[in-house]
């Protein structure tokens, strides 16, 4: 008899312990998510870089915060192409509205870059992540799509505005 009640002990504690474990982690995902929900509500969100077909050309583009354009006039084909890293085909409409954020080859970038994108690192980024130069803007969407393309997001800090290497 006494070890039944001992049996109904533990396992009354290990309930006990694994509903808390439980409430803990659904807190914690919780937290994060409306985190990252206020982080995309006040327009902190990391920058995307695209291909997009225009006529009979093939332009990159950085966006950002306009890229609702193209969210609500290509839902599925905006998504798929941000996944797939595939070309996105655009209307002159569309494609004027966005001109400003096509990228453009930049000398001061290449001549650093050289292919090897921890000297891009190192020169543009100080050890916090923070961006240590000035940049024109046609720069800065050079330098973001090619860490773009190397799997390295970036995104504007809220407080000082400037560029930081987003984890």
């Amino acid at each position: 008899m006494e070890e039944e009640k001992c049996l109904k002990y533990y396992w009354s504690k290990i309930i006990l312990i694994t509903g808390i474990a439980f409430i803990l982690t659904a807190c914690m995902y919780i937290n994060r998510k409306s985190k990252e929900q206020h982080a995309k509500e006040n327009g902190n969100e990391p920058y995307k870089a695209l291909s997009v077909k225009y006529q009979d050309s093939i332009y990159r583009m950085v966006l950002r915060s306009n890229d609702i354009v193209l969210k609500m006039k290509y839902p599925d084909e905006f998504l798929r192409t941000l996944k797939d890293s595939g070309i996105l085909n655009i209307d002159s409409a569309t494609f004027y509205e966005l001109r400003k954020d096509i990228v453009t080859p930049q000398p001061l970038i290449d001549s650093i870059f050289k292919g090897n994108v921890d000297t891009l690192l190192s020169h543009f980024f100080d050890d916090n992540g923070f961006i240590a130069f000035e940049l024109s803007y046609d720069e800065e969407k050079y330098l973001i799509d090619i860490l773009y393309r190397n799997k390295i997001l970036v995104n504007v800090a809220c407080e000082s505005g400037y560029l930081y290497i987003d984890n």
